[in-house]
């Protein structure tokens, strides 16, 4: 059940970090949270298999380091994505303007 909260949690992180991206046009409507969702989801999956360790048992899910980190690693990983992926779009279509623009007469 836990996982389910924690693909929410991601999705919800991934919506607030599509607000965040400017211009919204350049990124698809569902790359941000979709990404975001995977990520939470990943992460929950690795964490739970990393409390059959010993030494991770303060990864308990009654205790909210698994929450806070999950929190931490879904929000740096949107808002990077939100902040990164207009600016790199925005340069790889000037990019390829400019080499169609210069290409000279075509070939048909």
């Amino acid at each position: 059940m836990e996982i389910l909260f924690a693909g929410i949690f991601g999705l919800a992180i991934g919506v607030a970090a599509q607000l965040v991206a400017r211009p919204r046009h350049t990124v698809g409507f569902a790359l941000i949270p979709g990404t975001a969702a995977a990520v939470a989801l990943a992460y929950w999956a690795g964490a739970t298999w990393l409390l059959t360790i010993p030494s991770f048992s303060w990864l308990a899910y009654d205790r909210g380091a698994i929450w806070a980190l999950l929190v931490a690693i879904v929000a740096i990983v949107a808002f990077a994505m939100a902040i990164a992926l207009p600016r790199s779009r925005a340069a790889s279509d000037g990019d390829l303007l400019d080499r169609l623009s210069h290409a000279g007469p075509s070939a048909f």
